[in-house]
């Protein structure tokens, strides 16, 4: 396997795992029933999906800005100082 699919795949993983504890935290904490969850669960699968089917279109609009990503970095921090 190329190296660069190994890390995405990880990243994707890691990211998702995340994801999966903070929300079973946040609905096991709150008073929601199971439609509630269910309906959770399934806005969160059809938002991962079409951001899935749209990020190669995604990734065309943010390459730019991507490729000034130190000078972008520089800017936010400066403005989080100010």
């Amino acid at each position: 396997m190329e190296l660069n699919i190994a890390l995405w795949l990880i990243g994707i993983l890691f990211t998702l795992s995340i994801l999966a504890i903070k929300l079973g935290f946040g609905l096991g904490f709150s008073g929601l029933r199971w439609q509630g969850i269910c309906g959770i669960f399934f806005s969160y699968l059809v938002i991962f999906v079409l951001m899935a089917i749209f990020s190669s279109q995604l990734i065309k609009l943010l390459e730019p800005v991507l490729r000034k990503g130190q000078y972008l970095h520089a800017v936010m921090a400066m403005g989080m100082i100010v």
